[in-house]
């Protein structure tokens, strides 16, 4: 997990040094975020185990960017609708859980493909 997360990791942070000096508004970053950063991630974090210490480093540098700095908020206030308050910002870690709990879906519907054959044959 360590390989596959320390590449990414520096991409994501050459990616925030070259956003972060575009004087982007909040939300201008957010959807940077959203859009460039979470993907780079979303395949790794959803196919391997993932440790607490991979999402709090990915929140590290995500907020720092947001903030330019400390952050100015709570990370449970960011991820809030705009309608409460929060920036809506994506909670990476129910992200996570919820790409995982897609699959069984995807396991239980009919079709035949190699990769269910193999989880059938696990189970």
């Amino acid at each position: 997990m360590q390989k596959n997360c320390s590449d990414k990791f520096k991409d994501i942070r050459l990616q925030t040094r070259l956003w972060s000096c575009r004087g982007l508004s909040l939300y201008g970053k957010i959807t940077i975020i959203k859009s460039l950063f979470f993907p780079k991630m979303f395949y790794v974090f959803s196919i391997l185990p993932t440790s607490g210490d991979f999402i709090k480093q990915l929140n590290t540098i995500i907020f720092k960017f947001l903030w330019k700095g400390p952050d100015k908020i709570a990370l449970q206030a960011a991820i809030n609708n705009l309608e409460f308050g929060g920036l809506n910002v994506t909670d990476i870690e129910t992200l996570i859980k919820a790409s995982r709990l897609a699959w069984i879906g995807k396991l239980f519907n009919n079709g035949s493909l190699p990769w269910k054959a193999y989880c059938n044959h696990l189970l």
